[in-house]
């Protein structure tokens, strides 16, 4: 298996703890499912985060992460979907990297021509508060609802 490592991009930053940003890129073709907003808008937001990233001094090390093969192949279940991001999972748990990770925020479905980001059930509470009081802080709170 072959180790993680940020090698496409690296940005620079002075700690070493690890923020996740990930999404995914695919679609599915065997259903007439072209994920122009699903897929494609957090491949377009990841993009952007790094040209961001780039051009800054970060305190935290942030994995851009694009998840592949997310969708069900038949139906979604518990073996069929998401096989990008388990994979992902399994090896950074197999390499002991999790007690660096301090948060994960996963972007998906974000180009509504009227966008709407719910908070999520099983997201930590104390990180989806951070999230949306820092919307509501930028005026981006009319997207964040609760």
């Amino acid at each position: 298996m072959q180790s993680l490592e940020l090698t496409d991009a690296e940005f620079p930053f002075t700690g070493h703890r690890i923020v996740i940003v990930a999404g995914h890129y695919d679609t599915k073709r065997l259903t007439g499912f072209v994920g122009a907003n699903d897929g494609g808008s957090s491949a377009a937001f990841l993009l952007e985060m790094g040209r961001v990233l780039a051009q800054r001094r970060n305190v935290l090390s942030c994995w851009l992460v694009f998840f592949d093969g997310e969708e069900a192949v038949r139906h979604w279940s518990t073996t069929d979907g998401l096989y990008g991001s388990r994979h992902f999972a399994a090896e950074v748990a197999r390499q002991q990297i999790q007690p660096q990770i301090k948060a994960v925020f996963v972007v998906d479905m974000i180009a509504d021509a009227h966008l709407d980001i719910h908070r999520e059930a099983h997201s930590t509470p104390w990180l989806a508060d951070l999230l949306f009081g820092e919307a509501r802080r930028l005026g981006y709170g009319r997207y964040f609802l609760e």
